[in-house]
């Protein structure tokens, strides 16, 4: 089931980089990472100034798990890793087979990266040095997004939403798209799921059985990426680079946000 609700954009950044379409961003503390094509953007003052850090790869998704950096590559160059905030980096990514990488997600200490040209999940135990493909019960192995509520683990593939709870062993439906609707990215805020998607933003309160529509007052509802980090919710579209947003709940516990 689907419902609406309207929400209200709080700051929009404007700088050198405002033309950029960023696909991806992570959060290490105030220290900010937000990926493109022409690379990768850094800013440690919480989104106020960024600066380049990697020109070298398209950055197609990010991750931040317990010190570490992942930057996921969509253009067949896998998964490199960072342990100094992007000042270097290394290139582990032995038995990951689908290099073409979309989105990358954790639950506790696995690491797991869902790959665009027929690879499905692939999970990693010992911190990306290896990797080993987990796709039982996926429908399609084409992976746009990756996201995770507690120890389930969500995955938006060709054919809708699909759930894990047992670390992507197995997989099972948790929301089907609507005709049209592509699932672009995921993330969690609030105890909520939320998808972007070439419609707008939807959010899910109920580990993805239902689903709210959320319109951001933005000049498109493409969303390329959303992702969350503390009381803030960043988004971004073809029109607008960064949107940052401050989420409230409403007394009947349907999100709003506000100025």
């Amino acid at each position: 089931m689907v419902s609406r609700a309207t929400l209200f954009p709080v700051q929009v950044y404007s700088g050198p980089y405002l033309n950029w379409n960023i696909s991806c961003f992570a959060a290490n503390g105030k220290t900010l990472f937000a990926g493109e094509l022409r690379g990768l953007l850094r800013s440690t003052d919480y989104g106020t100034t960024w600066a380049l850090i990697d020109s070298n790869n398209s950055v197609s998704s990010l991750l931040v798990k317990k010190g570490i950096l992942y930057q996921a590559n969509e253009y067949g160059r896998g998964v490199f890793v960072s342990s100094d905030n992007g000042n270097s980096w290394s290139w582990p990514d032995s038995g990951l087979s689908d290099k073409y990488v979309s989105s990358l997600a954790a639950v506790d200490s696995d690491v797991f990266a869902g790959t665009y040209y027929g690879g499905g999940v692939f999970r990693s135990t010992n911190d990306g040095t290896t990797w080993k493909a987990v796709n039982s019960g996926l429908t399609n192995l084409w992976i746009y997004g990756l996201a995770t509520i507690g120890s389930n683990l969500f995955a938006a593939t060709g054919d809708g939403i699909f759930v894990s709870t047992d670390r992507g062993t197995s997989w099972t439906p948790a929301f089907l798209r609507a005709s049209g609707t592509s699932v672009t990215s995921m993330t969690t805020f609030g105890g909520k799921l939320f998808a972007a998607t070439n419609g707008g933003i939807f959010f899910s309160s109920d580990q993805g059985a239902d689903w709210t529509s959320c319109n951001l007052g933005i000049p498109s509802f493409h969303t390329y990426d959303i992702v969350a980090d503390g009381s803030n919710l960043f988004e971004t579209s073809p029109e607008t680079v960064i949107i940052r947003i401050i989420l409230k709940h409403a007394p009947d516990r349907k999100a709003r946000f506000e100025l």
